[in-house]
């Protein structure tokens, strides 16, 4: 995927740090055998250090669809795209929307390549929001997530309340406001390819408040989570320096405003266009929880993770043990709290520890004792049977992070908890693969190898 902040040289030139060239990359992008006026054409190189394309030329394509681009040797992908709202996905060279099979052009000295685009439908969506007496709404943010492939896109509403959202495939898409103007509550649509849907409009209710002190030596320090009455995070942040809360743009409903690690909370019942005060909670001075992490067998455990969290599930900050598995956390304050190793890297699954933590004094002493995990493996594929690189895969709980598929569609996962677990697998590209669950079983120290086909 591309990335923000790309350096991009004019069209026809090369970077600052390049000599003058006569290699070009020279094309026609189209939609349907039609030409595209207007399109972005990206040059991209790739950066093995960030393990991305990056743009380093672009050009735009005229009123037939064709454009060309100067460039210096070396190897490249070419992708388009055109303005928002656009009825096109980002495309590549080649037809596809996932960077890792595109086309890839090796430009040698004195040489030309023809990269023509054919560009993939996206979907549109368009709407109106109005609030509370049905007047349109300006400048709030209407988002949509697909919710069966990856994709995220938003637009802020004009004058009229009208907004138009792309860049999302084939598939259901929760539709979600945000903004000063008010709320609502997330709606499911389908959407189609290469077509436009027209999206009931969206009436906001009024907007609720919660606001608050944190009384504390230094409150600005202190990371706070917002739950509603399913526990689920709506918000997190921290106060101010003087330890002031606002949380603004709630729904109205019962929430409880946690300090994270610290098993503080107050909970708050606010009402729709009000603003409800949890008060002032009191925090004492935070202290330090100190431990080991050893392997099964009781030797030091040099870099693993440790996290810990309270009651509520809100964590403190992380730690890596050093070469005699010794850790450090700071902000705990008082009472139980869930400490979590784990050295996936080593193959050893997540495991955790419950503690107490007695109020100004610092915990020393928490042991943690590694346990031996499974190993998750396989080659990703596609309904036809090719390999999908590319793609990210995961399995909760019970292993460190996630990994992406190598070029033959691979992927190992080490550490895994022993026991039946969730395979999960995404494809980061809009357009791309829809997202695929598989359950399989890890066994302690063993690997056991999982199909997945993606379509």
């Amino acid at each position: 995927m591309l990335v923000a902040g790309l350096v991009a040289a004019p069209l026809g030139t090369a970077p600052a740090s390049a000599v003058d060239s006569t290699e070009t990359i020279s094309g026609h992008v189209t939609f349907g055998g039609k030409p595209v006026t207007g399109a972005t054409v990206e040059v991209n190189e790739w950066y093995a250090q960030d393990h991305v394309w990056e743009t380093v030329y672009h050009g735009a394509t005229d009123s037939s669809g064709a454009y060309s681009i100067e460039v210096q040797p070396g190897s490249y992908e070419v992708s388009a795209q055109t303005a928002s709202p656009s009825p096109y996905l980002r495309t590549d060279a080649g037809g596809t929307v996932r960077d890792p099979i595109a086309t890839v052009f090796t430009v040698k000295a004195g040489s030309h390549h023809t990269a023509d685009i054919s560009m993939r439908a996206g979907a549109l969506a368009t709407g109106k929001v109005v609030d509370s007496a049905g007047k349109p709404v300006k400048g709030v943010t209407v988002g949509a997530i697909s919710t069966n492939r990856f994709g995220y896109t938003g637009a802020r509403t004009d004058s009229t309340g009208t907004y138009t959202l792309d860049g999302l495939a084939t598939g259901p898409a929760t539709l979600e406001v945000s903004g000063m103007g008010g709320v609502a509550t997330p709606r499911t649509v389908s959407l189609t390819a290469g077509t436009t849907t027209t999206i009931p409009t969206i009436r906001l209710a009024k907007a609720a408040t919660i606001t608050g002190h944190i009384k504390a030596k230094s409150p600005r320090n202190q990371y706070l989570t917002l739950l509603d009455a399913h526990h689920d995070e709506v918000w997190s942040g921290s106060s101010d320096s003087h330890g002031n809360v606002q949380i603004a743009g709630l729904r109205a409903g019962a929430y409880r405003l946690v300090l994270d690690a610290t098993n503080l909370s107050k909970r708050v019942v606010v009402k729709a266009g009000k603003t409800a005060s949890f008060g002032t909670i009191t925090r004492a001075n935070r202290n330090w929880l100190r431990g080991t992490v050893t392997t099964p067998s009781g030797k030091p455990a040099a870099h693993s993770y440790v996290q810990l969290t309270d009651t509520w599930g809100t964590y403190a900050t992380s730690a890596m043990t050093d070469s005699k598995g010794r850790f450090t956390v700071f902000g705990v304050l008082s009472g139980a709290v869930r400490v979590y190793a784990s050295n996936a890297a080593q193959g050893y699954a997540l495991t955790s520890v419950r503690t107490t933590v007695t109020k100004g004094k610092d915990k020393t002493g928490v042991r943690i004792k590694l346990t031996t995990g499974g190993t998750l493996t396989g080659v990703v594929k596609n309904s036809a049977g090719a390999a999908v690189p590319g793609v990210v895969v995961g399995v909760g709980p019970g292993a460190d992070g996630s990994v992406v598929t190598d070029s033959h569609g691979r992927w190992t996962l080490r550490g895994v908890i022993p026991g039946k677990r969730a395979v999960d697998v995404y494809d980061p590209y809009p357009g791309g693969y829809r997202d695929v669950s598989r359950t399989a079983t890890a066994v302690a120290g063993k690997t056991v190898t999982v199909s997945i086909t993606l379509r």
